[in-house]
């Protein structure tokens, strides 16, 4: 991950459980504010395919970390590769105190961080 430019701050919103087809498929008919408001100061992705069962934790642990994550989805284990988040503290040499997780599921807490040896 390379930074760049004038941002301060980083925001990746997901959406658990929206189906394309009521979402991003008819753009700003359901998601009005995201598609908008929101969308022309960043990027919506939506070329994301599953090819299996997903969950909550194991799907986004495989978003945090960019490789397939078969966690528990209770919230008892870490990712098994470095996160987005860590990547980003290493590249720029910030302090945990500096990012900032907030998850809808208490169980979700387990993304913040992985449970990589690097």
């Amino acid at each position: 991950m390379i930074c760049s430019g004038s941002a301060q701050n980083v925001i990746i919103i997901v959406i658990d459980g929206a189906r394309y087809s009521e979402t991003f498929e008819l753009q700003d008919i359901y998601i009005p504010y995201m598609w908008n408001e929101m969308k022309p100061y960043g990027t919506i992705y939506e070329k994301f395919y599953n090819q299996g069962m997903t969950s909550t934790n194991p799907g986004h642990a495989s978003i945090a970390t960019g490789t397939w994550q078969n966690i528990p989805n209770d919230g008892s284990d870490r990712p098994t590769m470095p996160t987005v988040f860590e990547y980003f503290r290493h590249q720029l040499s910030i302090s945990q105190e500096k990012n900032y997780f907030i998850g809808g599921k208490s169980k979700l807490s387990v993304i913040s961080y992985s449970k990589h040896s690097n």
